[in-house]
């Protein structure tokens, strides 16, 4: 009995020390039983080829591996080419973000120090941060996926070796290697193997020439591929021919720009949350602020999903509010209505802010609390107002949000819109279908918001378009084209134009007319034009601007700086009467929609105090795309 006993806590012990190991300590448990000089003569002899069998147990693939293939599952990027390739990706960029047990794998000196000693290498690198495929997960999961016989040739000035690590095998597949191909000294060999879950599959990717064979019915292969180098350089052109040979095979151009904006950069793991930030600066207990934020992922590149995790790890998740899961703001301001020294932070676009503004108005609070930004937009305008910059670019939240929420304020008028719908034949107004809504930045009505909607209406329905700011800058070229070849109204003949109750006269020409409330408009662009100071537009005076723009080439001159926008006046009480069509697109804040004729009467609301960045800066001339 004393020896069961006894037996039991060893054999607790040891599973307790096992369950404690760190990744480098199962990797050097697992490498140890290798017969390494017998590995470096059969790696040699092979023509820099190996196949090594069950390296790491089924237990440690189960453990460490598998839940991290099951979480990124939903990021596979499925890529056909006829004759080639079907089957599924997922970049380095995406595992870095979201599964960083394969990358602390490919970093581990263990790891590769025991590649390195295989080769016939001095040292082996890991490929520089910008490379998708120095660790990327391949998915084969459809019928039918395959991938055709290639080299895994680079254009980096040196060698290139891949370690393929088997995960999950339940098929018929076999990665089929040519031996010896070209080679007059040899016979060459054909292997068929299945690549187990643990085991390793590792060659010199100029010399084998290799395939996987088609999937079949209800099977299902995945591996993780690893790239290691001898040179880290490839050069700009080399990086740019890679990049798009990587786009349209593997990863999907949303997801490689994505990496250049900051996209799948990811945060870095949270070790402090915002309390404990905020006491490393000395900030006083008393008077700091309750931040509460509240994120649309949907905005720009959809980066708000991305966050979420990480933002509610900073703030708590009482203070973090999914938007598009609870239909709005309003639940969780009305949880925060009588919360003292609250700041609320939005985390999208400007029409996420004009969402939070509205139900603020909503709930009730008077005065609206501060309101700070973290701009996922496309546009993102009033972060460039307020000095926050035109995106956010993955800064660790332990520096950005506490910087956000001890800013000083700075107040911003807001407009109350409201829409009521009108009989153009006999004069009838109906009062009853009045519709009210609030603006900061800018209403617009015409060719604009015709291309917004389009634009609005696919990223609605097809979201998994929109997977960076700069894909999403492409959709609203293309809109911008179709609008341009379908044509638009000239809105002399739809509207009427009233300025502090005087009627204004709309040029013939103006297909866009613009309520302005400050000079950026749509990312950023100064479409009133440059005036004296003291009669430039501001966000605070309570006065708002109108401004008209012409046809496409007027448009296209506003936008690059070499036209001013057609001046139609400013005041403090707006009026547009639209008489046709019966859907005339509009937009609240880059927000469109369509709507029958109307009655659009715009006047001054209040006013609400927006964080302001110490560095704040006017807007440039530059609509940069580096969102």
């Amino acid at each position: 009995g004393i020896q069961q006993i006894e037996l039991s806590v060893r054999n607790d012990h040891h599973m307790q020390n096992a369950s404690q190991e760190s990744l480098d300590q199962v990797i050097e448990r697992c490498l140890s039983k290798l017969d390494m000089q017998k590995l470096q003569s059969e790696f040699l002899a092979q023509d820099e080829f190996i196949h090594l069998p069950n390296v790491f147990s089924l237990e440690v693939v189960t453990k460490h591996f598998l839940p991290a293939v099951e979480k990124v599952r939903p990021f596979v990027h499925r890529s056909y080419i006829p004759l080639h390739k079907k089957s599924g990706s997922v970049s380095s960029y995406t595992i870095s973000q979201q599964t960083p047990i394969f990358e602390e794998l490919y970093k581990s000196d263990v790891f590769s120090g025991f590649i390195t000693n295989i080769t016939p290498q001095e040292k082996l690198l890991c490929c520089p941060v910008e490379d998708p495929h120095s660790v990327a997960l391949y998915y084969y999961t459809e019928p039918g996926d395959h991938i055709g016989f290639h080299y895994d040739s680079s254009l980096y000035k040196g060698l290139r070796y891949t370690i393929l690590l088997g995960l999950v095998e339940n098929s018929s597949c076999k990665l089929v290697c040519n031996l010896y191909r070209g080679r007059t000294d040899k016979v060459p060999e054909t292997l068929n193997l299945t690549i187990t879950p643990g085991s390793i599959v590792m060659f010199n990717g100029d010399k084998l020439y290799h395939a996987v064979s088609p999937l079949g019915k209800h099977e299902e292969r995945v591996v993780l591929s690893m790239e290691y180098v001898t040179n880290q350089h490839m050069g700009y052109i080399g990086r740019a021919i890679s990049n798009v040979k990587d786009a349209v095979t593997y990863f999907g151009i949303g997801s490689l720009i994505g990496r250049y904006e900051g996209y799948h950069d990811g945060e870095a793991p949270l070790t402090r949350t915002i309390e404990a930030e905020m006491e490393s600066r000395g900030t006083d207990p008393a008077s700091r602020p309750h931040v509460i934020a509240f994120v649309n992922k949907l905005s720009g590149g959809q980066r708000g999903k991305d966050i979420l995790p990480n933002l509610i790890a900073f703030l708590g998740s009482e203070n973090v509010f999914d938007l598009n899961e609870m239909g709005g703001p309003e639940p969780g301001l009305h949880h925060h209505l009588h919360t003292p020294n609250l700041r609320v932070i939005a985390c999208g676009g400007d029409g996420t802010l004009r969402w939070v503004i509205q139900g603020m108005i909503n709930v009730g609070f008077r005065p609206l609390p501060p309101l700070g930004v973290l701009p996922f937009g496309t546009g993102n305008d009033l972060s460039r107002m307020f000095g926050w910059g035109p995106g956010y670019k993955g800064q660790d939240f332990s520096s950005i949000i506490p910087n956000i929420v001890t800013a000083a304020s700075r107040p911003m008028d807001i407009w109350q819109c409201s829409l009521t719908p009108w009989d153009p034949q006999n004069g009838t107004v109906f009062h009853s279908e009045s519709s009210v809504h609030f603006m900061f930045n800018y209403f617009n009505i015409g060719y604009d918001p015709q291309v917004a909607l389009g634009f609005h209406t696919l990223r609605t329905t097809r979201p998994d378009l929109f997977k960076a700011r700069f894909i999403n800058k492409c959709w609203y070229f293309y809109y911008a084209l179709e609008n341009i070849l379908r044509g638009s109204h000239y809105l002399a003949e739809c509207c009427s134009l009233e300025i502090d109750g005087q009627m204004v006269d709309i040029p013939a020409d103006v297909r866009t007319i613009v309520v302005l409330n400050f000079v950026a408009y749509q990312a950023g662009v100064d479409i009133w034009g440059p005036d004296h100071p003291d009669n430039t537009p501001k966000m605070d005076d309570e006065i708002i601007e109108v401004v008209g723009i012409n046809g496409a080439i007027h448009e296209a001159m506003v936008r690059t700086y070499l036209s001013p926008g057609v001046r139609l006046g400013r005041g403090r009480d707006i009026k547009i009467k639209v008489i046709k069509p019966a859907d005339l697109p509009m937009a609240f804040d880059g927000e469109p929609f369509r709507h029958k004729p109307c009655i659009i009467h715009i006047k001054h609301f209040g006013s609400v105090n927006v964080l302001e960045s110490q560095d704040n800066f006017e807007p440039n001339h530059e609509t940069s795309t580096d969102e």
